[in-house]
């Protein structure tokens, strides 16, 4: 199925492509450690009376889980829109539960012109 369908009360363009259980299940194993990784990075997550070197050992830890977690999320869509030739310059979403990609029109960001 390709073409405009809607999506919570919000129009939306299938691209026409699906991908699979485990895709799926690879992205959602991906995004969990992205948001465990903000977590951490919350300073009430550290405990009162944590020494200084623990605190920056801690700190540093979740900083660098998250980038790398942000980079396999990256990688991850680059790997997909290549696969299923879906487009480069658009913001790409996806159905989970119809493991569909589609765009969102009206959230397309205008190109900025450099003066």
């Amino acid at each position: 199925m390709r073409g405009d369908d809607t999506m919570n009360d919000q129009k939306i363009v299938d691209l026409g492509a699906q991908c699979t259980e485990s895709e799926v299940r690879e992205l959602e194993l991906i995004q969990t450690r992205v948001s465990c990784a903000r977590q951490a990075m919350r300073a009430d997550m550290i405990p009162p009376g944590t020494s200084e070197d623990i605190i920056r050992t801690f700190v540093q830890a979740a900083i660098e889980s998250l980038a790398q977690y942000t980079w396999l999320e990256k990688k991850w869509w680059d790997e997909m829109k290549e696969k299923y030739n879906l487009p480069r310059d658009k913001n790409v979403w996806i159905d989970f539960n119809r493991r569909m990609y589609y765009i969102i029109p009206e959230h397309e960001v205008e190109p900025i012109n450099e003066l």
